[in-house]
């Protein structure tokens, strides 16, 4: 009998098709995390005022636990404890309040009365900036093509005769604006019909914050309980994995623990420091602008900026003069620049491990994911999860294949070898 051709498929086939289903497999999983992930920041993008009192309350609680250990200590119950803890924070969250509001007032009172006086003066700086060459050379360019947009648009040719006789920058600013005027309000009302979320986003955030301090309470209550029992609520089996989840966990808290009770000591001394600066330079409530800084510092680098826009504010309205303003922000700058590469490194950088250049751009890559507040307070957070996690399985593992390779790739016969 004749052979039967086969038709079966060769083993570079069978390979090939291995690896494409492998690499489909692969593209298939990556595309399926980064919808996940996707998914997940839009979950807390749109969580972020319920997210935000939380993530601030954990905070506090991580900050304020080594007090209440040590009044335990004291032979304190840890009820009465935390009670205290709570009465010392609300007491001078009131009188830091205490301290800024009266002051404030008077400040806008003042601010009210020389009006006159700081338009003046805000109108002559106007005249001398756009009179400027960089700036005039600017409003040409303006000028010109707010002219093309005219011709091509409903003005008449009259009306463009008419701007185009403006020759001070004056003149040629405000042709601008009147060519761009339809422009501006429809930006303007876009922004109204859109701030309505934004307003109720503001409301939510507000309303959240008045329960923070239960937020704190009930954490600083439980702490003891959730750290000896936390494991238990995990939907994991008992097993090695589940060992390796609470240890990876628990590593991550510690580098937490580290990382904000460090950020407090710097933010403190920073604040310190800032507040001498400015006092010694005579700018009018440098104490509170210290206290504010030495608060929110705790959020790596927008709190000093947050903070530095009342002192300048408040040099400018002092003053009425920017000469003044720049010295303020650049004692703030040399001051910050000296806790960032001096002060930071000593006390956080050493137990967490962060670099201060990896902490800005964790801050700014996951507040463009999260929002600009929420992203902030979670930027450390994430950014050593990661860090814990690379370090554990990836960059250990790297270190063990190159100190110790597989026996499999030294005792692994070579192709020779096997065609022989």
């Amino acid at each position: 009998m004749p052979n039967k051709k086969r038709f079966g498929a060769t083993a570079f086939q069978l390979k090939t098709c291995w690896s494409a289903l492998t690499g489909l497999s692969i593209y298939t999983l990556i595309a399926l995390a980064c919808l996940g992930i996707y998914i997940v920041i839009r979950f807390i993008g749109f969580m972020e005022p319920v997210l935000i009192p939380i993530v601030i309350s954990g905070v506090l609680a991580y900050l304020l636990e080594p007090v209440v250990v040590w009044l335990c200590k004291k032979k304190i119950p840890r009820p009465l404890s935390v009670v205290i803890v709570m009465v010392l924070l609300v007491g001078g969250i009131t009188a830091l309040c205490w301290t800024i509001i009266p002051p404030l007032v008077e400040q806008i009172n003042q601010l009210i009365a020389d009006r006159m006086r700081i338009w003046t003066t805000a109108t002559q700086w106007f005249d001398s900036t756009i009179n400027n060459d960089a700036a005039s050379r600017v409003i040409d360019e303006l000028f010109k093509q707010s002219i093309g947009y005219a011709k091509s648009s409903n003005f008449s040719p009259q009306e463009i005769e008419v701007f185009k006789v403006a020759a001070t920058p004056q003149d040629k600013l405000s042709v601008y604006l009147d060519i761009n005027s339809s422009k501006f309000t429809n930006h303007i009302f876009n922004w109204i019909s859109s701030s309505g979320s934004f307003i109720f986003s503001t409301l939510g955030l507000i309303l959240s914050a008045c329960i923070i301090p239960l937020f704190v309470f009930f954490f600083l209550q439980l702490g003891d309980r959730i750290a000896l029992h936390w494991h238990e609520v995990l939907p994991i089996r008992d097993s090695k994995f589940k060992d390796e989840v609470v240890a990876t966990i628990k590593e991550i808290n510690g580098y937490l623990i580290s990382f904000f009770r460090g950020q407090l000591l710097v933010s403190i001394i920073e604040g310190i420091l800032i507040g001498t600066a400015l006092k010694l330079y005579g700018l009018p409530y440098a104490f509170t602008i210290g206290v504010f800084i030495a608060i929110l510092g705790i959020i790596p680098y927008l709190g000093i900026v947050l903070s530095s826009i009342p002192a300048l504010i408040i040099a400018g309205v002092t003053w009425g003069d920017f000469h003044h303003v720049f010295v303020v922000a650049l004692i703030i700058t040399c001051i910050n620049q000296f806790d960032n590469w001096i002060v930071h490194p000593k006390i956080v950088g050493d137990s967490v491990g962060l670099h201060p250049f990896t902490v800005i751009v964790s801050a700014l890559i996951w507040s463009m994911f999260f929002g600009g507040l929420l992203g902030a307070l979670l930027a450390v957070p994430l950014t050593a999860s990661i860090k814990v996690l690379f370090s554990r399985y990836i960059w250990q593992s790297m270190k063990y294949k190159k100190t110790y390779p597989s026996q499999a790739a030294i005792s692994a016969p070579t192709e020779a070898q096997e065609k022989a």
